[in-house]
């Protein structure tokens, strides 16, 4: 896999996979979001695949490029590969970029160091927090080995606790780095990011009106622009399985495409979570289902994230499979949910 987002870009283009790409926003690092488009014409409905919405979500990034090279649907394709290209860089390569030096992050010792150099400690019960002007970086405490939505549910109580951490805190951008290792990801390698709104946190994948962070607000904007008849937005979290998550005003134009995709999944890719395992896992940050449709299949409800939001135009699915499965099962995972999904949606509407 490439190992920085620049150098993704850079083969992207190389491909010549698409036939325009758009610049969506600049991220915080000047890093730039963009939609690579595939043309069928102006009378054709518009696809979105999204992908990257936390930065430790890398499979989906790969997958993402992957199903754009193959699949043949007579709309326009928009390809969201990364909304968050800081976060999918390497922890070393963004602090060296902050700095302007050469940052070698390999455990939370070193980030501490930088700390002590450039910003200011705090420590909470279980976390240290290093903060730099508009910039945070949550780590634990110790030796601890944590998953960074461990990390950011822990440092959400603490800003319901704490007064003075809100004070501090708020309005500021909170990285936080993968601190345990997983199939392909080294520890302290990719981070995912928050942005401190009073007493909670929240991520590139809430679109509430409280969060105004340029890139949030250029994603919503391009998703209202296009109005995609179909949404597929790939995520990864903790758990070794697969699963679909639906918006809750999900209805019967949903089914077909919903559970031939469960299907195709289970016989080629993955195994999918059980319904009792659903309700069990974490599926964002603040985030679980509120019911579920069966083995493999997740509702959410009342949540401003870009599914719920695309639902407005067409069928919005999150594609969810599980941080614990080799990287390369994991890019392969998504690729056939998203194929199975679109094939299926095209072939019901003479696509």
């Amino acid at each position: 896999m490439s190992e920085t987002y620049d150098k993704l870009i850079e083969d992207v283009m190389s491909k010549k996979i698409f036939d325009r790409v758009q610049v969506l926003a600049k991220d915080w690092l000047g890093a730039s979001i963009v939609a690579g488009v595939i043309e069928a014409g102006e009378d054709k409905p518009n696809i979105l695949i999204s992908a990257g919405a936390h930065g430790d979500e890398a499979a989906g990034v790969h997958a993402a490029v992957k199903i754009a090279e193959s699949l043949p649907v007579s709309a326009n394709l928009y390809v969201v590969l990364c909304r968050d290209p800081t976060g999918n860089n390497p922890l070393s390569l963004t602090l060296s970029k902050m700095f302007e030096i050469k940052a070698e992050i390999s455990g939370p010792e070193d980030i501490h160091a930088l700390v002590s150099e450039y910003g200011e400690h705090l420590e909470t019960k279980s976390l240290r927090i290093g903060v730099f002007r508009n910039v945070c970086v949550v780590y634990p405490r110790g030796a601890a080995e944590l998953e960074t939505l461990e990390i950011s549910e822990e440092l959400e109580k603490e800003l319901k606790l704490s007064e003075e951490l809100r004070e501090v805190l708020d309005r500021k951008r909170i990285l936080v780095p993968l601190c345990k290792e997983r199939p392909g990801t080294p520890p302290y390698s990719k981070v995912r990011t928050f942005y401190a709104v009073g007493d909670k946190l929240v991520c590139y994948d809430y679109f509430g009106e409280e969060n105004d962070l340029p890139e949030v607000l250029a994603m919503k904007k391009f998703l209202n622009k296009i109005k995609p008849i179909l949404t597929l937005d790939l995520h990864e979290g903790p758990s070794g399985k697969f699963c679909v998550i639906v918006p809750g005003a999900a209805d019967e134009a949903y089914s077909d495409v919903v559970f031939t995709t469960i299907q195709q999944v289970e016989k080629h890719a993955a195994e999918c979570l059980s319904a009792e395992e659903i309700k069990k896992v974490m599926i964002d940050h603040g985030l679980s289902v509120s019911k579920t449709l069966g083995k493999g299949i997740g509702v959410i409800e009342r949540r401003e994230n870009l599914v719920t939001l695309a639902r407005e135009y067409g069928v919005s699915l999150m594609l969810w499979t599980g941080f614990y499965e080799d990287f390369e099962k994991r890019v392969e995972t998504l690729i056939v949910a998203a194929h199975s999904a679109a094939y299926i949606f095209a072939a019901l509407h003479g696509l």
